[in-house]
């Protein structure tokens, strides 16, 4: 059994003490730093409030959807030229598939169409009819029949609807005489829904970095939910599924004050180099015995102070006229690193000098390294 920390305390101090030290705490330092901090320190607390604030709830609503088909019993003035070809390779691919019959598929030039069908899948309620729309050049969908087209939201493998039914003439829009390219049709089948036990919540450009932990303030928030991070129309989302039988929270009432952060035991430190900051997550971290020294400034973390056995952490680095200052603070690294990096430890030094605490057993905590926003982050 070697011998107890406090055998080590007055070995550290000796190591970083000079005849000329001035020793100060952290409210007397200001006059006496190199010059102001290159980064700062984020909480917890500020991460969870700048969360509630990233967060926006998008409300439930109908959800496009769409596909292509063919549109059969034109008088003539269906697809013709290259634009025939495309609907035959069209109509031999469907039916490969198993998905027209073949007597359909003999369609003559001019009687059919290669069209868009574009529909809105509602929450609840009757589907409005779904639109078509001519993709080659036929002159006019009118006396035409679609046949029965699938329909998927983007690309999607499942399918949420079939539309089919005969052609009528579409609503012309304001001002505008009606288009016999145009039409909609009155056959729509809904097959699924969106879930209403799914809730969407927008994450804030400049926040981005944070839908990971949205995604897990939201889990915690709702036991048995599931959250995942995608994107939708260039932005973040953060979508929560809740488990069957759940009545929906209110929104309102996640984003107010049910967002707490669940990151684990210890904590965790994320050094963000290209964003110019540190993320100090979870029970509070702290730095236990253990002497670094980086980028010309010395940080010791020892087990008691005066005599008294009160964790203390010491930074020191040369201060005006090349005399060296000791600030003595906490051993909390959200009361250690401020100080750091006022002293200029740089964020690449912090990396290096944290992942030697882990290493030696001083920071019992998870260490993540990000060495740029494009590439993976390096866990310590």
């Amino acid at each position: 059994m070697g011998p107890p920390a406090h055998f080590f305390f007055p070995l550290l101090l000796a190591a970083c003490s000079s005849p000329a030290v001035r020793e100060v705490l952290p409210e007397q330092a200001e006059a006496l730093y190199p010059g102001p901090a290159a980064w700062r320190v984020v909480e917890r607390a500020e991460i969870e409030a700048r969360l509630s604030d990233a967060l926006r709830f998008l409300p439930p609503e109908p959800r496009p959807i769409s596909g292509a088909g063919i549109v059969v019993g034109l008088p003539e003035t269906g697809d013709t030229g290259e634009a025939m070809l495309e609907l035959l390779d069209f109509v031999a691919q469907r039916a490969a598939g198993g998905g027209l019959a073949e007597e359909e598929a003999l369609a003559r030039e001019g009687t059919a169409a290669l069209v868009v069908v574009e529909a809105l899948l509602p929450i609840s309620g009757e589907p409005p009819p779904p639109a078509v729309r001519t993709a080659g050049n036929a002159r006019s969908l009118g006396g035409g029949r679609l046949l029965r087209t699938p329909l998927r939201a983007g690309g999607a493998e499942e399918v949420l609807g079939t539309a089919f039914g005969d052609v009528e003439p579409a609503p012309p829009a304001e001002g505008n005489p009606p288009d016999p390219r145009r039409g909609r049709v009155r056959g729509f089948a809904v097959r699924a829904r969106p879930d209403p036990r799914r809730l969407d919540f927008a994450v804030e450009r400049d926040v981005r970095g944070l839908a990971e932990a949205a995604a897990e303030a939201l889990r915690a928030a709702v036991p048995g939910s599931e959250a995942r991070v995608g994107s939708d129309a260039g932005r973040t989302v953060v979508s929560v599924t809740l488990p069957p039988g759940s009545p929906p929270p209110d929104p309102a009432a996640l984003l107010a004050g049910r967002l707490r952060m669940r990151v684990g035991d210890p904590g965790r430190v994320v050094v963000d180099i290209p964003g110019g900051r540190v993320e100090v997550l979870g029970p509070d971290p702290y730095l236990g015995l253990v002497n670094l020294r980086v980028d010309g400034v010395r940080i010791v973390g020892v087990p008691a102070w005066q005599g008294r056995p009160v964790r203390r952490a010491l930074v020191e680095f040369p201060g005006p006229g090349g005399d060296p200052v000791r600030v003595v603070t906490g051993n909390r690294l959200a009361e250690v690193l401020p100080v750091a990096a006022r002293a200029g430890v740089t964020l690449r030094g912090l990396a290096s000098g944290l992942s030697q605490a882990r290493t030696a057993g001083a920071l019992r905590a998870e260490l993540e390294v990000r060495e740029s926003q494009e590439g993976a982050p390096a866990n310590r």
